[in-house]
């Protein structure tokens, strides 16, 4: 299927990118990934970053400064352009008739996931407590930082907690985001989503099992990651 470039933003090295079609789009849950084809470029997973709808699909690309999709994408792509869709995947998705609330463990792009997982619980249980627990090394990782604290202020049951590992800033935890995270009251009655670098998510996963958080539910794409770097 054909999609066509609607517009873009640049944040540093993170272009967000909205994706539409002539035609209505086929349905996803909150937490797939779409398989695009940027160019040339063999297609590869993408993580979506708004609720489902059927008028657009949104994505967090970060240019990793090699050769490949992501860079064609944060470079070269222009509004109108084509991109071919190839389908949704992966089982790491929401659970919208859960009543526990959610804590929300990112950093760097695995940021988007958690936005399409935030917005669908925004609209399926508008008051179950939402915590976003966002990370990176130094400040110009948190590309998204200010949209997050406007999300705070439209939603009065979403918390946004940043922290950084390196750098040192007013207001903003010093820290591994995981392990902040870990500390949270809620988190044996939660239910918990890690997206990011595989180094964090598996160490993130491992100390939420390790303060005795049940397995089935910790969310988590480790297996497909682990799988992919075998």
């Amino acid at each position: 299927m054909d999609l066509t470039v609607l517009s873009f933003e640049n944040h540093g090295l993170v272009r967000v990118i909205r994706l539409g079609a002539k035609a209505a789009l086929p349905a996803h849950q909150a937490g797939h990934y779409a398989l695009l084809q940027f160019g040339d470029h063999p297609a590869r997973p993408y993580s979506i970053a708004n609720s489902p709808n059927h008028n657009y699909l949104e994505f967090h690309i970060k240019n990793g400064g090699h050769a490949g999709g992501s860079t064609f994408a944060t470079t070269d792509l222009k509004v109108g352009d084509t991109v071919i869709f190839h389908g949704f995947g992966g089982n790491y998705t929401s659970v919208p008739d859960c009543p526990r609330p959610l804590i929300l463990i990112a950093g760097g792009t695995g940021l988007a996931p958690m936005l399409s997982i935030a917005g669908a619980s925004f609209k399926s249980n508008p008051t179950r407590p939402v915590f976003l627990f966002y990370g990176g090394r130094h400040a110009s990782d948190l590309y998204f930082d200010a949209r997050l604290k406007e999300m705070m202020k439209l939603h009065k049951n979403f918390s946004y907690i940043p922290a950084l590992s390196e750098d040192l800033v007013d207001d903003i935890a010093c820290g591994t985001i995981g392990d902040i995270a870990m500390g949270h009251p809620d988190l044996l009655s939660a239910r918990i989503y890690v997206a990011g670098p595989v180094d964090m998510v598996r160490t993130t996963v491992h100390h939420a099992l390790a303060k005795g958080v049940a397995p089935d539910v910790i969310h988590s794409d480790l297996a497909a990651m682990d799988k992919t770097q075998k």
